[in-house]
């Protein structure tokens, strides 16, 4: 069977129910009964069965870091960058307080691992996974006020590559994937200073000279409906060697491949994974 059951949509689906996971990595849809004056019917949107995970890696000290249990696990995470004005005070009263060799000493590679338990905050508009799932593929481990946006556009436009037309009549491609297949912002678009931006995405990119970027095709476009790409996350010790950080990621590669492998996992992994760097 090459994808899940082709069910037909019920003219008035249109209750989006957020996808979750059970613990095989198969996806499950909850929802209650409701009397038939209820118009609104639930639509579950089931993704592609052929899978090719999406694994982000954050930039330097974008990573949460706990103390490791062998040297205090009672400590205060040695570094989870504050999320929002009221975190940030408490964490400048914290470090105001903290005097140069508690630091450093808190600050030791050896004494420091990933801390997967930073906060996850989706949006109201997330449907392709629930806060267990994000947890689960590594979302927590990443300072959230810095990526936690990029996790949820990746996830988004990844596995909804359209949306309903304003009039809810019609789906249409995301602003994102017309964007990828013209190269071309629309007119009229200024920077926070008031200037006007260019038209040309390669000249706002500021593509590399000689670099090559051609836009997507329809045929691309249309072969993005043919996997499924959940999007994970792979933090690492940044005090660390770039050596032991490069073993984490393959340790994390060969994990995702792995879920997706189990014999009770409806989804067939095609044995790759897309990195995404944050550069």
């Amino acid at each position: 069977m090459a994808d899940f059951p082709d069910v037909p949509v019920h003219p008035q689906a249109t209750r989006r129910l957020v996808m979750r996971f059970d613990k095989n990595g198969n996806p499950v849809f909850d929802s209650v009964l409701s009397p038939e004056s209820f118009a609104p019917r639930a639509l579950c949107i089931l993704p592609k069965r052929h899978v090719i995970p999406v694994i982000f890696v954050p930039g330097i000290m974008g990573s949460n870091l706990r103390a490791t249990a062998r040297y205090d696990a009672k400590q205060p995470p040695a570094w989870r960058p504050p999320n929002g004005t009221a975190a940030g005070l408490g964490e400048w009263f914290y470090r105001f307080r903290q005097d140069a060799t508690a630091r450093q000493k808190q600050l030791t590679p050896e004494h420091c691992e990933v801390d997967p338990t930073g906060p996850i905050e989706l949006s109201d508009s997330t449907y392709t996974l629930d806060a267990p799932e994000a947890s689960r593929r590594g979302w927590g481990e990443l300072h959230w006020d810095s990526y936690g946006e990029i996790l949820l556009t990746l996830e988004k436009v990844l596995n909804d590559q359209y949306e309903s037309s304003p009039d809810g009549q019609a789906s249409r491609l995301m602003p994102v994937w017309e964007l990828a297949k013209t190269l071309t912002y629309p007119a009229g678009q200024k920077d926070k200073d008031g200037n006007l931006l260019p038209t040309d995405a390669l000249k706002r990119w500021n593509k590399v000279a000689g670099g090559d970027c051609p836009p997507l095709t329809d045929d691309e476009i249309a072969r993005l409906d043919d996997y499924y790409y959940p999007v994970w996350a792979c933090g690492y010790n940044w005090l660390e060697s770039n050596a032991n950080s490069a073993k984490r990621l393959v340790q994390r590669i060969q994990d995702v491949l792995k879920h997706y492998s189990h014999p009770d996992c409806k989804f067939i992994p095609e044995g790759r994974v897309i990195p995404s760097p944050y550069t």
